[in-house]
């Protein structure tokens, strides 16, 4: 579906968040250490090339700090929403990348660092070639790297427990991996996204071990795939628009022009990083954009807009 007409309406503030002047906190921000940002349970997870791990509060004040990797930068993090559950992933060039579960409720004595519940290395044939997409189940019993050279490999077991894993390579491209996400129903689909397409595979249920299915011969960009919670639709960007698809192939899309770096959903919002853009946006825009003009402002670099689909 695309609609032909679009509106804006400032729904929604945007200002600069400057950090508290204690040192350390105003530094986390600063530093262009910096490798990887997420959020989870009214937190803000900051991960660095030296691997080390801030946690962030929403006064934006360092509240804790400790080093989760000693073999590389983190790449990855995931926080488990309404847990204390809290995965990194750290990589390097000689090695294979290391995946930890960390228990953020519990303490080390000796070092006063989180619990870390389990810890393995993921396994790409030998192959050293960075980490371009990565999923989790909430419950930790799943997880699915996506690696540059096209392989995924899907992880299974009790991490929190550190029962034991099993891994496997269950895909393989000679396009790039930019995207994974789990689909959990009656059976466990995995959609995956390379740069020219999309694709589902059924990694546990009726239809297991059979080869993965072409959905579309239009792939993404790293970081433009994600998962729509509220309905568990996927969602994917291009540069002409927003695509959701659902158990049964490609549903909605709306047009939405313009570069895209990345996309996330918060509620029944999407929310989008763009590039700048480089002539006037085309008025056949379908969508009402919140707090886009305020974030213009603020960002030289990249354009931030919150979109509300139904309207």
């Amino acid at each position: 579906m695309a609609l032909t007409s679009w509106k804006t309406f400032s729904f929604f503030d945007a200002s600069q968040v400057k950090p508290p002047d204690d040192g350390e906190s105003s530094a986390a921000f600063d530093s262009n250490d910096l490798s990887v940002v997420c959020s989870g349970s009214e937190n803000l997870f900051l991960g660095s090339n030296d691997g080390v791990v801030r946690i962030i509060s929403q006064a934006f004040k360092v509240v804790r700090t400790f080093k989760a990797h000693d073999t590389g930068p983190i790449t990855h993090m995931k926080q488990v929403d309404g847990t204390a559950l809290l995965v990194t992933i750290a990589e390097n060039s000689s090695n294979d990348p290391i995946v930890k579960v960390w228990a953020l409720d519990k303490t080390e004595k000796k070092t006063g660092a989180p619990k870390c519940l389990s810890s393995l290395g993921v396994h790409n044939g030998r192959k050293q070639f960075p980490i371009s997409a990565f999923a989790v189940l909430e419950d930790l019993s799943q997880l699915a790297v996506g690696f540059a050279n096209g392989s995924v490999t899907v992880i299974r077991g009790d991490l929190i427990h550190d029962r034991g894993a099993k891994q496997r390579t269950v895909f393989e491209s000679e396009e790039p991996i930019t995207g994974v996400e789990f689909r959990e129903g009656p059976i466990t689909t995995l959609y995956l996204a390379t740069t020219g397409r999309i694709l589902t595979l059924t990694i546990s249920g009726k239809g297991q071990g059979q080869p993965a299915r072409a959905l579309e011969d239009s792939g993404c960009g790293v970081g433009c795939m994600t998962t729509d919670k509220g309905t568990g639709d996927i969602v994917v960007v291009r540069d002409d628009a927003i695509y959701y698809y659902g158990a049964n192939g490609r549903g909605t899309c709306y047009a939405y022009e313009g570069p895209k770096k990345l996309v996330s959903t918060f509620g029944k919002y999407v929310a989008l990083l763009s590039s700048p853009q480089t002539s006037p946006p085309n008025k056949s825009n379908a969508l009402r954009r919140f707090g886009g003009s305020q974030a213009d402002d603020l960002f030289n670099t990249s354009t931030f807009a919150l979109l509300d689909t139904d309207l």
